[in-house]
């Protein structure tokens, strides 16, 4: 049976409609609060995940006050007394989900939110803004699906997992990936993709890391930043092409990754001295 409420200030949100076996959905929504907007003291029967989208606020829980932000989440445990207020001056904007099954009590301590650890915190090296935006985008989209009177299922637990895998990504690399790990696969992204039009936030997206944090680990292990680091390698496989193949300068140029010939040539000779051209030359001299 599916029941269908409105609560002033909550928006629409419906009940009943979905137990996934092991995760049983019971209503989601959001909401982009106006200022000093709260809600509680409350209780629910459930657990409640609140994802703030933007804005910023305070939780209430246990006798203690959260200051949280956008890419912060907050957990509300079955039958206890809590307190949530938007902030004067940038209120939140937020989408929160009901959840319960035997599922959910693991998944809730891979993310390390449970009964002990109330808040996810976002500001670390591990949650960057394309990581944000791409767990928003999917927050939202499980809210639409749940919304929809032709639902697709399987779409709706796709987005309900995914919203978390961020979160474990974060807490899992936060916890147990040693910084070495990162940097060799970082380097090796980089030594296969280097003559694509690779950008450094490609290169902390595909491993799962904050490009802030990368930066650190680069400067801590290579003494340079990661995109002085992949300036260097396309050079350095350039000076091989000019050195073994008989490719003109753009098309050495075009094949290590540089869009123009004129960045190509200044990159080169800022590092190497001479131009690609005298470079050549001087290496057919010294043959």
């Amino acid at each position: 049976m599916l029941t269908v409420y409105f609560f002033e200030g909550l928006g629409l949100f419906m009940e009943g409609r979905f137990n996934l076996k092991s995760i049983n959905i019971y209503y989601c929504g959001k909401e982009k609060c106006q200022s000093g907007h709260f809600y509680g003291p409350a209780i629910r029967p459930h657990y409640l995940v609140h994802f703030i989208l933007n804005g910023k606020g305070q939780y209430h829980a246990r006798g203690r006050i959260y200051h949280l932000k956008r890419g912060d989440a907050f957990l509300i445990c079955p039958n206890e007394s809590t307190y949530y207020i938007a902030d004067e001056k940038c209120p939140w904007e937020y989408a929160w989900v009901a959840v319960g099954g035997s599922e959910v009590d693991p998944l809730l301590e891979m993310c390390n939110m449970h009964k002990n650890n109330l808040v996810y915190i976002a500001e670390s090296r591990f949650m960057d803004g394309i990581g944000e935006e791409e767990r928003n985008h999917r927050i939202l989209e499980l809210v639409d699906l749940f919304n929809e009177n032709h639902y697709n299922e399987a779409a709706l637990l796709g987005s309900f997992y995914n919203i978390f895998s961020y979160m474990i990504k974060k807490e899992a690399a936060e916890n147990f990936i040693p910084r070495e790990v990162f940097y060799k696969e970082a380097c090796s992204y980089i030594q296969h993709n280097y003559s694509y039009d690779i950008r450094i936030n490609d290169v902390a997206n595909f491993i799962g890391i904050d490009r802030t944090y990368l930066y650190k680990i680069f400067m801590e292990k290579e003494k340079i930043s990661p995109q002085q680091y992949l300036i260097q390698y396309r050079l350095h496989v350039a000076v091989n092409m000019l050195y073994d193949t008989k490719l003109t300068i753009t098309e050495i140029a075009l094949s290590c990754g540089f869009k123009e010939l004129s960045s190509f040539s200044r990159l080169f000779m800022k590092h190497m001295g001479v131009s690609p051209r005298q470079f050549r030359k001087n290496m057919i001299h010294f043959q």
